[in-house]
């Protein structure tokens, strides 16, 4: 068994493996060969009078790599002024994530990998795969509203899919868009220019990205040109009003356990994500539960591989891409294909694999 660091990730991984590895694994998702358990959480009051512990998990098999995955996220949450969500492990500045690989065949665990560095790669490729399939052709221009690590990898994987010529960013830290345009544009080698306003960055372009940890609609029907494509990070970010301005709005698949499954004492404190919460009604009211995120489920992605659903139409069809769901086959995807370049090139460190088995049955 081997343990990779995020450093040993952004080493071995590149955006193109990324993106070709969720190729393989959405088109098991259409054919059967590949299977999710959907994102679950689980809820207690933390120390601090203002947070809540979050423990998220989501399950993946290929039968391409041979692989099953399962992803836990350990997180203490809190709300600034209830505009963004915030987290850490331990203390500010530090997270706990990670993977578990296991052979199909064997039931070996093959590998234990920080989660960082890969988490933001399949999303950022899974909005690359979508714009493969979604942006019109001759699209060139992009939007992005954010400038962090998840709009840096949208970027480099929109720009996979499409050739840019014209980059705008916005987020409200002036600084910060300044360091992401001149970064990106050295990084890259296009044009990234920071702007003063959202409707600025987004307005008239092919293709809209808002990547944020907003906890209020980013977006305005009013700012996207006809025939563009949006694409978004966390339901949070989406109106009402920006859901009902789309042609068409396909989501990539199954996020969580809906509520339409009336499962006993499941509840939906955020986001969309089903959970189980601990907690006296003091404590519980320091979720958000007032924050309507998007909850609907639309039609998938992945029904559109499997050709019972319709993508694109049209050039002047605005599409609104909902990038969450079948995040369990990412995992189980993009860190296969992670595991056998790992094995290729001798890079990991070896942990001793029976300490992860047993002569008990459990």
């Amino acid at each position: 068994m081997i343990h990779l660091t995020n450093d040993d990730v952004l080493d071995l991984l590149s955006m193109g493996e990324t993106m070709n590895a969720l190729r393989i694994g959405f088109g098991q998702l259409a054919s059967g060969d590949a299977a999710h358990v959907p994102r679950m959480e689980l809820w207690s009051p933390a120390a601090q009078e203002d947070a809540y512990y979050c423990l998220g998990s989501m399950a993946g098999t290929t039968k391409h790599f041979g692989i099953t995955a399962i992803r836990i996220k350990s997180d203490v949450l809190f709300w600034p002024e209830g505009k963004r969500q915030e987290k850490y492990a331990v203390e500010p500045g530090t997270y706990c994530g990670f993977i578990l690989l296991f052979s199909s065949a064997t039931g070996e665990p093959l590998a234990l990998i920080n989660d960082g560095v890969l988490q933001r790669m399949r999303v950022g490729g899974s909005a690359g795969v979508a714009a493969d399939y979604l942006a019109n052709s001759s699209a060139n221009t992009l939007g992005i509203l954010g400038s962090g690590d998840m709009a840096r990898v949208y970027l480099e994987a929109i720009s996979h899919s499409r050739k840019l010529e014209s980059v705008r960013v916005y987020s409200p830290t002036e600084r910060h868009r300044n360091e992401f345009a001149a970064e990106m544009t050295a990084g890259l080698g296009l044009e990234v220019v920071a702007v003063d306003t959202p409707a600025a960055a987004v307005g008239d372009c092919a293709v809209v990205v808002s990547a944020t940890n907003s906890m209020i609609p980013t977006l305005r029907p009013e700012w996207i040109a006809d025939g563009a494509l949006i694409l978004n990070v966390t339901r949070r970010e989406l109106s009402p009003d920006l859901v009902a301005s789309a042609d068409l709005v396909l989501q990539l698949g199954a996020y969580s356990i809906g509520p339409e499954a009336s499962v006993p004492d499941m509840e939906f404190p955020q986001s969309g994500a089903g959970g189980f919460v601990a907690g006296n009604q003091a404590e519980r009211s320091r979720l958000p539960w007032t924050h309507n995120a998007e909850m609907r489920d639309f039609p998938s992605f992945i029904d559109m591989l499997r050709g019972t659903v319709d993508g694109r139409s049209s050039e002047s069809q605005t599409i609104l891409f909902v990038n969450v769901g079948t995040q369990g086959v990412q995992f189980a995807s993009v860190a296969g294909r992670l595991y056998q370049l790992a094995l290729e090139r001798g890079v990991g460190s070896e942990m001793a694999g029976e300490r992860f088995l047993q002569n008990i049955r459990d």
